[in-house]
This record gives C-alpha cells, sequence and structure tokens, in this order.
C-alpha cells in the first residue's frame, strides 16, 4: 500500500541547475538547489539546502541553468521520495 503526502503547498526560492525536457511530452524537470522553503498549506516536505527536483506541466518555464525563482510548489510522492510540482511562478532572477 503506497502512503502519498496529504495535500500541501509551499513558496520556494531555489537556484536552477539545469532544464531537463521530457521528450514528446509538455513536462520538464528542474533540478534545483533550495535556498528557502515557508510552507503555506500542509507540512513542509523541502527545505533550505535541499537539492530537489521540480517538474512543470505545459509550456516550458522561463528559467535556465543558474536562474534563482520563486515560486509556490507542492511536494507530490511519499515515504520513498518524491518531487515538487510548479503550481505558480512568482519571479525570476538572472544568474549572478
Amino acid at each position: 500500500m503506497n502512503v502519498m503526502a496529504a495535500p500541501n503547498r509551499c513558496v520556494i526560492t531555489a537556484r536552477v541547475d539545469r532544464v531537463e525536457v521530457v521528450e514528446g511530452q509538455p513536462k520538464w524537470y528542474l533540478p534545483v538547489e533550495v535556498l528557502s522553503a515557508e510552507a503555506i498549506e500542509g507540512g513542509l516536505f523541502v527545505h533550505a539546502g535541499d537539492l530537489a527536483r521540480v517538474f512543470a506541466v505545459g509550456d516550458e518555464p522561463p528559467l535556465r541553468s543558474g536562474d534563482v525563482f520563486r515560486a509556490e510548489v507542492e511536494y507530490v510522492g511519499g515515504p520513498g521520495g518524491g518531487e515538487l510540482q510548479l503550481l505558480r511562478l512568482d519571479e525570476v532572477l538572472p544568474p549572478e
């Protein structure tokens, strides 16, 4: 029996390592370094200093390697691991 995380949302600030395109699908992965995380609803499943994988469905997010962004995300997964789904991109800062 798989136990999934309860509904949750948080705001993260993170630095993009790279953008990975899923071939043949409107889906994108963003391996990131989490710089800060603040819970909005439910548990907080990611913290500052974590390396995480964020995925987005739809149009490619306007993000490139090195960009720092602030976004609302939801943890999708269970005790064995999971990913962050990009719900809303709030702000993008250019690479330093």
